[in-house]
């Protein structure tokens, strides 16, 4: 993630973050405006019909955006024809003079369609998919948030505190040794 950050503020790109509906696209990119760039110029803007006001809205954010200015796109998906073809046109127009940065977030499902509009409007992006965690990650993840305290947090969650079937339950006598329920 430092590196993505560092590229952000040493050059003007565009972005494609895309992956299937659910998978924490929107929220990785709250997390990196809120702990990554509250120090520099980011502006998070919902493309969705009926949240955003369209292309003149588009249109006036990126004439008042200052150089180095990252403005991240979200529910790219959601928005309208008029609206997609907008980014990419402002993006052509302003984005490199400005030395802006976009970062758009879309379904996997419109990857083709985005593809297609990056070669109608000669945009050079650079895309990557957000994957869903397997088991281990999850458990990892939880580990690290729920029980960042413990040593091993790092690499996994503690024996003590994997997921066990039903019908168990964890005793403090041996760690990690899962003991019938009793009633």
């Amino acid at each position: 993630m430092e590196d993505f950050v560092r590229e952000l503020t040493s050059s003007s790109a565009f972005y494609l973050l895309y992956g299937a509906a659910g998978v924490g696209k929107s929220r990785l990119l709250l997390e990196l405006m809120k702990r990554r760039l509250s120090d520099r110029r980011a502006v998070l803007i919902d493309l969705s019909e009926g949240n955003f006001g369209g292309e003149q809205q588009l249109h006036e954010v990126v004439a008042k955006a200052e150089p180095g200015t990252i403005l991240i796109l979200d529910q790219f998906d959601r928005a309208s024809n008029k609206t997609r073809h907008a980014v990419f046109r402002e993006w052509s127009v302003e984005g490199p003079d400005k030395q802006l940065n976009f970062i758009v977030a879309s379904r996997e499902d419109d990857f083709n369609e985005f593809r297609q509009l990056s070669q109608q409007y000669r945009s050079s992006v650079q895309s990557f998919q957000l994957l869903p965690f397997n088991a281990d990650e999850v458990q990892a993840f939880l580990a690290f948030y729920l029980f960042d305290n413990n040593p091993l947090a790092t690499v996994a969650a503690p024996m003590a505190f994997r997921l066990l079937p039903a019908g168990y339950y964890q005793t403090g006598k041996k760690p990690g040794m899962p003991v019938p329920r009793r009633h």
